[in-house]
């Protein structure tokens, strides 16, 4: 079943140096970084709507800064088990192809979303104490950021996963990976950074949370079959 490919991936987690990277720099150091940032050039006289607009602005970067790394281990996927000479092992695994592909998909989403969690706690913990910046951090923008994560992550990771199945060799699948990602990572923080600023959270959330599921339900109903057994024993 699914949990039996999750298990697997989960379990190699604490040899992978660039997961436990993401989590140190962007849960925790960013974050500080950022909180100092913004009590340090936030002027006392400002407004509270340009003490708002700095807060939301930043805390959107954070929110999509750590995808740099689930991108990449997503591209990477097949070719490194093809490598490690473990996809023979993985692809006779007694699973069906969603199952396998939704535990490789949930293992490298959910670290993910732990440091995203994490990043936006720090960062409000460290900007509670500025004054009136906490202003910013309503229920409503949160449900924008957990609607918009979903929908950016799962559009990230399957973007990757559809590069593993083409490309054989790591080198090459982080060059078309990085070249895939840029400008959707570029364009959603982009975006959504200047919505959380010029238009009301109500109105935001009404767009973020359908794409979110229409998203998702794409990404487990489409994605699957090019992951079927028969497909990837004979591209690899």
């Amino acid at each position: 079943m699914m949990g039996t490919i999750l298990k697997r991936e989960l379990s190699g987690l604490g040899t992978q140096r660039a997961m436990a990277a993401m989590m140190v720099v962007f849960g925790i150091f960013l974050p500080i970084a950022a909180s100092w940032y913004l009590g340090s050039s936030v002027s006392s006289d400002a407004t509270l709507s340009e003490q708002v607009y700095m807060w939301r602005v930043v805390a959107v970067v954070m929110c999509f800064m750590p995808s740099f790394v689930p991108a990449a281990l997503s591209a990477i996927n097949l070719a490194g088990e093809f490598e490690m000479r473990t996809l023979v092992p993985l692809l006779a695994t007694p699973v069906s192809n969603r199952s396998l592909f939704a535990g490789k998909m949930l293992s490298i989403l959910l670290p993910a979303f732990v440091v995203v969690l994490l990043s936006q706690a720090v960062f409000y913990i460290g900007t509670y104490e500025v004054q009136d910046i906490h202003g910013g951090a309503s229920w409503t923008f949160y449900a924008v950021l957990l609607t918009a994560s979903i929908a950016y992550y799962f559009l990230v990771v399957s973007i990757g996963f559809m590069v593993a199945v083409k490309v054989r060799e790591i080198r090459n699948a982080q060059q078309y990976g990085a070249l895939c990602m840029m400008p959707i990572m570029l364009g959603s923080m982009g975006g959504l950074g200047y919505s959380v600023v010029k238009f009301s959270m109500d109105s935001i959330l009404y767009i973020t949370l359908p794409v979110g599921i229409i998203v998702l339900v794409a990404a487990l109903a489409a994605l699957p079959k090019l992951w079927n057994r028969a497909n990837l024993a004979e591209r690899f």
